[in-house]
């Protein structure tokens, strides 16, 4: 059995305090970018609605800090329940966490830079910085530790590559399911901000990389303009692979660490996997 006490002494717990601290301050970072300009004008509860939604949940990247947010704080809160005994809640958040710093570094900031679909100053920077590299980061070595803390005790976590995909695919197909619909409905323009959302209302929730309505503009900064074009790049049915492609990467990324998870904390329980 695993040891319930929550040893503060401990290095996982240590850990844990520093990933809830740094994950609650990059947070509460991002939200001051997104909210700050509403309080200047009278657009407050129509921009910061929209931006709630739309700027905020519905990033994967929000969503997922959000998530270790909440694993960091019933780690610390409810240790002594079943949520960690079997360490399925810590792997899963590490997977998605993975998944949104690989994907922000290889694929999104490529397309941001080529396409100038953002405004990339030093505020910014420090953004995709924290939420996309340092949290992750943190979230993944706590992970570690946490297996390591499960196999001194002699718990049995071994997974198995069928049930892990089952489980932790659901996530980017809901995900998926959920990127697609919202680029094809038409939103209030009421709702939206001035000068960031298309006037049609449509949604492109990473711009053109998940525009596949051709009805749908994202909006260009060129030319070092801060006044966004809607004129240069609508959506196309061709970026419809790009969420296939998340789902197949996600699944790399779950094989992944279930291999390296049971090769090196429950190295004799592999050939049973």
């Amino acid at each position: 059995m695993v040891n319930k006490k929550l040893n503060i002494h401990h290095l996982s717990t240590k850990l844990a305090i520093i990933n809830l601290i740094v994950i609650a301050l990059c947070i509460i970072y991002s939200s001051i970018l997104d909210y700050l300009p509403y309080f200047s004008d009278n657009t407050i509860y129509q921009g910061a609605f929209a931006t709630f939604w739309f700027d905020g949940l519905g990033y994967f990247t929000n969503q997922t800090n959000l998530l270790i947010l909440v694993v960091t704080i019933l780690y610390l809160t409810a240790y002594k329940t079943k949520l960690f005994d079997n360490g399925q809640l810590v792997f899963l958040s590490a997977v998605y966490i993975t998944l949104t710093a690989l994907l922000c570094w290889a694929v999104l900031v490529p397309i941001t830079i080529a396409y100038s679909t953002a405004i990339i100053n030093i505020s910014m920077s420090i953004n995709i910085a924290t939420m996309h590299l340092v949290t992750p980061t943190l979230f993944i070595v706590f992970a570690f530790f946490q297996y390591r803390h499960q196999s001194l005790y002699g718990v049995k976590a071994k997974f198995k590559y069928k049930k892990q995909l089952l489980i932790g695919v659901i996530y980017p197909v809901v995900y998926v399911v959920y990127l697609i619909t919202i680029n094809f409905i038409s939103l209030p323009i009421s709702m939206f901000r001035d000068g960031c959302f298309p006037p049609q209302g449509y949604v492109s929730i990473y711009a053109v990389a998940t525009n596949f309505n051709p009805q749908c503009f994202v909006p260009s900064f060129k030319n070092g303009s801060t006044i966004p074009t809607y004129t240069d790049y609508s959506g196309s049915l061709v970026f419809l692979v790009v969420p296939f492609l998340f789902i197949a990467f996600s699944i790399g990324i779950i094989c992944l660490y279930v291999y390296v998870t049971n090769r090196i904390f429950y190295p004799k329980q592999i050939k049973n996997v």
